[in-house]
């Protein structure tokens, strides 16, 4: 039976990745460019600057441009798009079925703590996920399993006791990497990504089986 259940936080429990894309998009607009979702989706899930929207913008004019101007002008977009944040279809259903598994909820996200727990503070959720590990706590993100491993060594559980929520392949190779079970929930920005090593893949968290989800250890 599965004991413990570790989310991804960005496109699982709030719809932020479609949300840094748009803004990315508006900035690129601003200076004639498309910025296009094949050069963007390795970004998707990790840390790992496999795509450089600034350096991508700059090769795109052939002129060198202001970092730190272009990501305020990034991130003000990105607010305002961002500025009604609610959680995404079934994460407040798993959160509630979820008080009767022996461990707490995690969250092991490759984004950085400080946006992670703020986030969760502007919608009331800190103190629903004791266990945070982020960018900030491993030296790699995913596609590799630290994120994973140092959940469970926390939890003090074996991998195989729990399931991990993904929504895009980066994440579920981490999982899978890790040993965990792995159910996706793909978003608008992934769903065309391969995830054939899923153990269940599921269009909202609204429709997941929660009995299937606790047997997947089994």
């Amino acid at each position: 039976m599965i004991k413990a259940i570790i989310f991804d936080f960005d496109g699982v429990i709030i719809d932020s990745e479609t949300s840094i894309f748009n803004a990315w998009s508006k900035v690129y607009e601003e200076y004639g460019q498309e910025l296009t979702l094949e050069e963007w989706i390795v970004n998707i899930g990790t840390s790992n600057n496999n795509f450089n929207a600034h350096a991508t913008l700059e090769t795109k004019l052939g002129i060198s441009l202001d970092h730190k101007f272009l990501v305020n002008k990034y991130r003000s977009i990105r607010e305002k798009l961002m500025d009604s944040k609610e959680l995404l279809p079934g994460v407040e259903r798993i959160i509630e079925l979820s008080k009767d598994l022996p461990c707490p909820l995690s969250i092991a996200s490759s984004s950085s703590k400080e946006w992670v727990i703020g986030n969760l503070k502007d919608l009331n959720l800190y103190n629903v996920f004791p266990i945070i590990k982020c960018k900030d706590d491993v030296e790699n993100t995913k596609p590799d399993p630290d994120l994973y491993l140092s959940v469970l060594k926390e939890l003090h559980i074996d991998a195989n006791d729990a399931v991990a929520i993904e929504d895009s392949r980066h994440g579920l190779i981490a999982a899978k990497n890790a040993g965990l079970h792995c159910i996706v929930v793909p978003n608008l920005l992934t769903k065309d990504m391969n995830f054939i090593e899923s153990d269940f893949l599921v269009e909202s968290l609204d429709v997941l089986d929660w009995e299937y989800l606790l047997h997947l250890g089994v």
